[in-house]
């Protein structure tokens, strides 16, 4: 069972306190794998890192930045063998 991770500061983490619910296919209720069950102090840490990294990402070209984004959803694609 794939067990989702926070993406915080660059780096693949486990939510603070380690806990995780289930995630389900709504089609079947099925459980496909587990996403973290992050706590304030998680989303702080995302929070951090993001204000961090606004200033570079906010100069960033517009054609760069759609780079990025594209290519991160067509990894998201790539992972959704189930539709």
């Amino acid at each position: 069972m794939n067990k989702i991770k926070n993406y915080i500061n660059g780096q693949f983490v486990n939510p603070t306190l380690g806990n995780y619910i289930d995630n389900y296919n709504p089609s079947n209720g099925d459980v496909y794998g587990q996403i973290p069950n992050s706590t304030k102090e998680d989303v702080e840490k995302a929070y951090l890192a993001a204000e961090k990294a606004f200033p570079s990402w906010s100069n960033t070209t517009l054609e760069v930045r759609s780079g990025i984004l594209s290519k991160i959803a067509e990894l998201i694609k790539g992972k959704l063998h189930f539709l």
